[in-house]
């Protein structure tokens, strides 16, 4: 068990990015969530828990509303966790020990898979379905399901085309308007992201356009550790039954069947999505949401409404 002296907890301001983001670059259970200029895009603050010097980390977005600090999970970033070799049952729990204790609230939904005993603490599964693209195309599209194949056909005479970040994030923004603030606002930056990330990670973006040219439906991803995130998705109106969606990820997949490479849809637990995922052939895995509440009595009353 490693000792407490052995983990640091550094505000956003002490930490040394380049050794921070070598970690999530060199480990073999690093995700794009948890590179300093990702979160810097999608977290008003965040601290990070450091063992030894970089040697494994663990990032933490945080709030304060009503004098109540808590940890939460910003959009955009489904999931984070322990990052670095190694990474097993008992440091996880020394790096949940280390969160402070002014932290009452804690949302967290870790990738790692380790066995969560933390005292207090409720735990439920998330999906996260995932798809190899190992296999060549042809053998990829033969496991696609019969509605996955019949809604690609509707698009047989439409191509799959580039489309420019920001028109994806203005059309789901149309399409999502009436969520929340803060997601609308962290698609606004997702463009910002996709200007200053390093360049193996930049957004590619599909779309599928109308005989008027308009972007109909759309598809950004990225790129990090053999895997492809399918991060933003959008359909206009007039394209949620016509299969356009269907055929963007089919693009994806033909894109780069053959490769050392995961398509990751990121989860869903919403039926619809889930059974559009698992139509291409991705399997489920499951991440960990972790819910604490320390707070008293009559501050969960309040918290709750």
């Amino acid at each position: 068990m490693p000792h407490a002296d052995q983990i640091q907890l550094l505000n956003r301001n002490e930490i040394n990015d380049s050794r921070w983001d070598e970690c999530i670059s060199n480990a073999a259970n690093g995700f794009l969530y948890s590179f300093t200029w990702y979160l810097d895009q999608f977290a008003e603050n965040w601290f990070g828990l450091v063992y030894k010097d970089y040697e494994m980390v663990m990032a933490f977005p945080f709030k304060k509303k009503m004098g109540i600090s808590y940890v939460y999970h910003p959009a955009l970033v489904p999931h984070l966790g322990l990052i670095g070799n190694n990474a097993g049952d008992e440091i996880f729990h020394a790096f949940m020990n280390c969160i402070p204790g002014m932290y009452k609230l804690i949302d967290y939904t870790v990738n790692n898979a380790v066995k969560i005993s933390t005292n207090g603490c409720t735990v439920t599964p998330a999906a996260n379905y995932t798809l190899s693209l190992q296999p060549s195309y042809t053998e990829l599209s033969g496991k696609y399901n019969t509605n996955t194949i019949r809604n690609i056909a509707k698009q047989t005479e439409t191509g799959v085309a580039r489309a420019g970040t920001t028109d994806v994030i203005a059309l789901a923004k149309k399409q999502f308007s009436q969520f929340p603030g803060n997601v609308l606002a962290a698609l606004d930056r997702y463009i910002t992201l996709n200007n200053n990330c390093p360049e193996m990670n930049r957004c590619r973006n599909y779309g599928i356009f109308n005989k008027e040219n308009e972007l109909e439906a759309a598809a950004s991803i990225m790129f990090s550790h053999n895997r492809l995130y399918y991060l933003v998705a959008a359909n206009a109106a007039e394209a949620r039954k016509s299969g356009a969606s269907h055929k963007i990820v089919d693009a994806i997949i033909k894109d780069h069947a053959g490769r050392n490479l995961l398509l990751d849809f990121e989860g869903s637990d919403i039926p619809g999505v889930a059974f559009f995922y698992s139509g291409f052939g991705a399997s489920a895995g499951f991440n960990q949401k972790l819910h604490i509440n320390k707070l008293n009595a009559l501050l969960r009353f309040l918290t709750a409404k």
